[in-house]
């Protein structure tokens, strides 16, 4: 009813990826072939060779990578009351998430190893707030590229001098990536862009608008970055924006914020992504801001109707075409108007989320209270 369908075949991305593994341990090159890793991954996949892996392990490894999604989620989110465990639902009973889970597309497995880079930022040790997190998005960088946006995260750790050395020790991680699968990167680029139902970023703009990639890229940089200057400067930039007993959720909330936005900027993107969104779930649903902070008010009550708008409208028009007798051209033309509604408002989404992060990025900037809120440890 919702779009969502495996045509009898579970934990198909992850099937594919298994068969690529398998055709190399056959001694063929397997980006020679029709298949997805020889446009989104990197050959780090290919390392699990060893391994023994094939197509016949799909079922149990695809169970095993969301019933562990799953248990990431509850987790994180822990929903205490019933208003919190319908916010939960919500985001979970979405079309783009349970595209993601029913595929079991690698994106859960980078959200299974970013997320503990929050905790890590947040460790009373030195050594694992400074080493952590930068390996950890090292490898989600190696082995699907566009995770390394993350790296902006580290701007939270809780002194210069912690910040300058793990963003450091990053740099030096993420070039020894960046020569790895430098070779890869070529078969991602010159894939062909998604476009369509359950499809986001600033790039599916570009062609109807007549723009190049460059000038589109521009403008898409000029209209955050102004956004988000608005925004920031409508908020206090003396303090953090979440009290101590929310610095946890806050930094899941950034970390989220970053790793979506990096995605919508430089490439289109299938809505399976929008799981990197549960990180945004708990900061949003429990902000209780004063009185005196109406921006902030307003800014989490948008950022949280938008976000919610965009992973259920288009599921909504897919129902609705499912349930109504209709003509082809009418179907064609509903979900022509849901692409687009979706994509206004995904831009408006991301204008909330930039306000977000030129905050964080100001306060960190500027040397004063902690941007997590609190000292690690406390």
């Amino acid at each position: 009813m919702l779009g969502v369908g495996h045509g009898g075949r579970w934990f198909l991305d992850l099937e594919t990826l298994l068969h690529s593994i398998a055709v190399q341990r056959h001694g063929i090159d397997p980006y020679t072939l029709p298949y997805d890793i020889q446009h989104w991954y990197s050959h780090w996949w290919l390392l699990l060779e060893p391994t023994g892996v094939s197509r016949a392990d799909t079922l149990w490894l695809g169970a095993v990578i969301t019933a562990s999604v799953l248990a990431a989620v509850c987790l994180l989110v822990r929903p205490r009351t019933l208003g919190e465990v319908g916010w939960t639902l919500a985001v979970f009973g979405s079309a783009p998430i349970l595209l993601g889970l029913n595929r079991a597309n690698i994106d859960l497995v980078l959200f299974l190893i970013l997320g503990p880079c929050v905790p890590a930022l947040m460790s009373s040790r030195r050594l694992v707030r400074l080493l952590a997190a930068p390996a950890l998005i090292a490898l989600a960088a190696g082995l699907k590229y566009y995770p390394a946006v993350a790296g902006l995260i580290l701007l939270a750790l809780p002194s210069r001098r912690e910040r300058a050395i793990s963003l450091c020790l990053y740099a030096g991680l993420l070039l020894l990536v960046i020569l790895s699968v430098a070779g890869d990167i070529k078969h991602y680029t010159g894939a062909n862009a998604v476009q369509g139902l359950f499809t986001f970023g600033a790039p599916l703009a570009f062609g109807p608008l007549g723009l190049t990639t460059t000038i589109g890229l521009g403008l898409t940089l000029g209209f955050l970055g102004a956004s988000g200057l608005g925004i920031a400067r409508a908020l206090d930039l003396r303090n953090p924006l979440a009290p101590p007993e929310r610095s946890r959720d806050h930094l899941f909330f950034i970390l989220g914020a970053i790793v979506l936005t990096g995605c919508f900027v430089a490439s289109t993107n299938y809505a399976y992504r929008w799981i990197f969104s549960f990180w945004m779930l708990p900061f949003l649903i429990r902000l209780r801001p004063a009185g005196d902070r109406r921006a902030l008010f307003w800014l989490r009550n948008a950022t949280l109707a938008l976000l919610i708008a965009v992973l259920w409208t288009e599921g909504l028009v897919v129902v609705a075409l499912n349930i109504i007798p209709h003509t082809l051209v009418t179907n064609i033309r509903c979900q022509e108007v849901a692409n687009l509604t979706v994509q206004a408002m995904t831009w408006l989404l991301f204008a909330c989320l930039s306000g977000w992060l030129t905050h964080f990025v100001l306060l960190a900037g500027r040397g004063g209270p902690d941007p997590a809120g609190q000292r690690p440890g406390n």
